[in-house]
């Protein structure tokens, strides 16, 4: 097998969470690839990973001020029909 360099690190860091999830089904599918280059690869995993770290966090704060935004304003509006 040909070793992986930083490229396919970032791309295996950036894809975590779904790996994670499809190892659960899939025996044969691993996190980290067994042929790596060593340093490089490991800085682009773990840059990935914080990267998809970063965005899920994010994605989250995101996902729950648009609900509250919503929340707030179907109460507004229940609260001026209401009256």
């Amino acid at each position: 097998m040909e070793e992986v360099g930083f490229w396919h690190g970032l791309w295996h860091g950036l894809i975590i969470l779904f790996a994670l999830i499809g190892s659960f089904f899939d025996s044969s599918m691993t996190l980290f690839a067994a042929y790596n280059n060593g340093a490089w690869y490991n800085l682009g995993f773990v840059l990935g990973a914080l990267g998809s770290g970063y965005a899920f966090f994010w994605g989250c704060v995101a996902g729950v001020g648009i609900f509250m935004a919503a929340l707030y304003a179907a109460l507004d509006y229940a609260e001026r029909f209401f009256k």
